[in-house]
């Protein structure tokens, strides 16, 4: 796809280049080449296009970069499609930016304090413009349920977990179950209940490993070590 996406380039075919371009960082990061993946997107970033279809390049590239440990390049990447998701009137997708932020910042790139800023942030703004979005928001509960949790107030912690607890299905989703689970193990934890945590931590740990989401899973199983 990179090849074709440099030809389509010379062509001054810029939509075709940027999806080659995309198909080609998706490949470069099953591979795990995550570094030839940021240089894609960036090369698709730079192609321009409508704004839905470039903040998502954007987000992409932010995810690579947070995997890659560069925060100021993550949240570069993430502003300028913040921005285009902003003046596209698209708060829905707004929102689910900033959850994925808070994902990256409670994970790959741990800083607690800016990840719950990020999700109150998308729960904010789901509530704003009164999205039927229910999925989203509890991702967005359940990602600041954990930060308080470790970073900020265990009891509230506690209390998001049971508000997404009351608002979603057993099994409905595995990342959103593991997330809360992570979210009591570390209020646990921050409590000094380290063995009432073990049990929670392992169910997050396998969740997440069964939903294909290492990195939070890796949280997890810190936990219990």
């Amino acid at each position: 796809p990179a090849e074709a996406a440099r030809h389509l380039v010379l062509a001054g075919d810029a939509p075709a280049a940027r999806a080659q371009l995309v198909a080609a960082a998706a490949e470069a990061r099953r591979l795990g080449a995550v570094d030839e993946a940021a240089g894609f997107l960036a090369e698709a970033a730079g192609l321009g296009g409508e704004a839905p279809e470039r903040a998502e390049i954007l987000l992409l590239l932010a995810a690579c970069e947070a995997w890659r440990g560069r925060r100021d390049a993550m949240e570069e990447a993430f502003g300028a499609a913040g921005a285009l998701l902003e003046r596209a009137g698209e708060p829905v997708a707004l929102a689910a930016a900033h959850a994925e932020r808070g994902r990256w910042l409670s994970t790959t790139v741990c800083y607690p304090a800016e990840a719950r800023t990020s999700f109150r942030r998308a729960a904010e703004i789901l509530d704003a413009c009164g999205a039927d979005a229910p999925e989203l928001r509890a991702l967005a509960l359940a990602g600041w349920a954990w930060t308080e949790a470790v970073d900020g107030d265990p009891g509230r912690a506690r209390a998001l977990a049971a508000d997404v607890r009351g608002a979603t299905a057993p099994g409905d989703d595995l990342v959103l179950a593991a997330e809360i689970e992570l979210a009591e193990a570390t209020a646990l934890m921050r409590e000094g209940r380290f063995a009432e945590a073990e049990e929670p931590s392992a169910r997050a740990g396998a969740l997440a490993a069964r939903a294909g989401r290492g990195e939070l899973a890796h949280v997890a199983w810190v936990n219990l070590a």
